[in-house]
């Protein structure tokens, strides 16, 4: 029976969650700094709860030690909910405008400068590095060109000691077979008469 049970639930649709209040650090400053003062309020300090908004301050929550019963400029008594930088407008009919596109678009412009710095910053660098590798492949080059010109010049060098290696011998060869006895000629032979018999 405790199996059928657990099937059962297992095979029910999930509920639909209904959306919840963000938690305390996804609350707009605005709504933190209300909650703040709302606390001040219930202790006694204040006796109402109002909004300042201005040119220069968009939204900030102030206490009131004397309640109004309509908003005024700088302070309205309407509570901005659903706003998450929220501005009053003034004009003809007072009403909360949303902010956080401007912001966010403010926020936006911000960005793009940066990442063009960020950008500007990686040419340099990049090019400092074409320059540098740049340098570095005309240095190689260089050392070929360098080497193989004393190669070259090495070889020419070798070519011409080896032709005038034999205007100066250096190794005195002899001969490997003995050289034939030369003959006299008769011409150059003295000529002697010739004895027969001996003595006379």
């Amino acid at each position: 029976m405790a199996e059928t049970e657990n099937t059962t639930q297992e095979t029910q649709p999930a509920q639909p969650t209904q959306p919840t209040q963000p938690k305390v650090g996804m609350k707009p400053k605005w709504l933190i700094d209300t909650e703040r003062i709302e606390k001040q309020k219930d202790q006694g300090i204040f006796v109402q709860v109002a909004w300042k908004s201005t040119n220069t301050v968009d939204c900030e929550p102030i206490g009131l030690t004397q309640e109004m019963d309509h908003s005024e400029y700088p302070i309205s008594i309407e509570r901005p909910t659903g706003y998450w930088a929220p501005k009053m407008d003034w004009n003809a009919v007072p009403h909360w405008l949303e902010t956080a596109n401007i912001q966010q678009g403010m926020l936006l412009e911000e960005l793009k400068k940066q990442v063009t710095e960020l950008s500007k910053t990686t040419e340099t660098v990049q090019t400092q590095q074409k320059n540098q590798n740049v340098e570095s492949a005309q240095s190689s080059q260089l050392m070929m060109m360098v080497t193989k010109q004393l190669g070259i010049m090495n070889t020419k060098i070798n070519d011409l000691a080896d032709k005038i290696a034999p205007a100066k011998p250096t190794n005195v060869t002899t001969p490997t077979t003995p050289a034939e006895p030369t003959q006299p000629t008769t011409a150059t032979q003295p000529t002697t008469p010739a004895t027969e018999g001996g003595a006379q």
